[in-house]
């Protein structure tokens, strides 16, 4: 949901009573083993010099011999972004699954179409992501931390709650630093606190498997169109016991708003009306989040990491 939406909802949120999102069923569930292997489930919709860059960035970083990519192109008629996912699978040397929906879908309905096709944990990541090092291991030992997770996010530079430097708005990669870089400083700023949220966010979001068996995939009927989905998933595994977590030792770019197009603003009003009516708790616990700012010292201390660094080291 866009900033300048979730404050203004956030604003009429007060006075409601929100959901605790910080505690699980289970008092003290404890560590569980790391998932064997993942699948990365990519929903393409056009956005096909960002699924280029994209893909670059999981071949680089993406261990193909343990985990898997699996690709769902939404619909034909998409002759850039079909070239940029068949050179995907050609370089991924069979560890690439592709689907293609005969006709257009959706997004949510995409999303399901991957997770249905895998039986391990999945990472959820948007066409116009830059994913960096060692990404799918720190988001699995985030996820291995604690048996009441259902769901990580990484920091980004655009992923509202989980949007580093600045909160709830897009940014530009801090300090003239490439990707990669900022990056590796978001991670040596990490102390792998893993801290509690009200929802994951969907631009790259780590799933577990026994969580989607309890609750159930993403709603299409409700969501088909887009915006929402991945918040109402949340809210049914917080209500199931689970909780939610941001890996701070994780960085993920996104470009935003890359495949929607004019139809955006349709997307977004059709999400919120369908989450008002599910959940009603769900707006007044994003609006205290949103006043208590919890992850404010971890952004705090990756901007001071930044400022510590030598003048000129690794800038573009």
């Amino acid at each position: 949901m866009p900033p300048s939406r979730l404050r203004s909802l956030a604003r009429r949120a007060l006075g409601r009573v929100p959901i605790d999102y910080r505690r699980a069923s289970e008092p003290d569930p404890g560590p569980e083993a790391l998932a064997a292997c993942v699948d990365v489930v990519v929903p393409v919709y056009g956005a096909a010099a960002e699924l280029e860059r994209c893909g670059e960035s999981l071949l680089a970083h993406t261990d193909l011999r343990r985990d898997r990519l699996v690709v769902v192109l939404d619909g034909p008629g998409q002759a850039e972004a079909e070239a940029a996912v068949v050179r995907l699978a050609e370089r991924g040397a069979g560890a690439v699954l592709v689907f293609r929906n005969p006709e257009r879908r959706g997004f949510v309905a995409s999303v399901n179409r991957g997770m249905a096709a895998s039986r391990r944990d999945v990472i959820l990541l948007n066409s116009d992501t830059v994913v960096t090092a060692r990404w799918v291991d720190k988001l699995r030992a985030a996820a291995a931390s604690s048996r009441a997770i259902a769901t990580v996010t990484p920091f980004s530079n655009n992923a509202t709650i989980c949007s580093l430097p600045d909160f709830l708005i897009p940014n530009p990669v801090p300090g003239g630093l490439a990707i990669d870089d900022f990056a590796r400083l978001v991670d040596s700023c990490a102390r792998r606190e893993y801290p509690r949220i009200p929802t994951g966010v969907g631009v790259c979001l780590y799933v577990k498997r026994r969580v989607l068996e309890a609750v159930g995939p993403f709603d299409e009927e409700a969501f088909g169109l887009g915006y929402g989905e991945e918040n109402d998933f949340c809210m049914r595994a917080l209500k199931a016991g689970f909780v939610h977590v941001l890996d701070d030792a994780t960085f993920v770019f996104h470009e935003g708003q890359r495949s929607f197009g004019a139809s955006r603003e349709e997307r977004l009003r059709a999400g919120e009306r369908a989450l008002r009516r599910r959940h009603p708790e769900y707006i007044p616990t994003i609006a205290a989040f949103i006043r208590e700012d919890p992850l404010r010292p971890l952004r705090e201390r990756v901007m001071a990491g930044l400022e510590a660094r030598p003048l000129g080291d690794d800038r573009r």
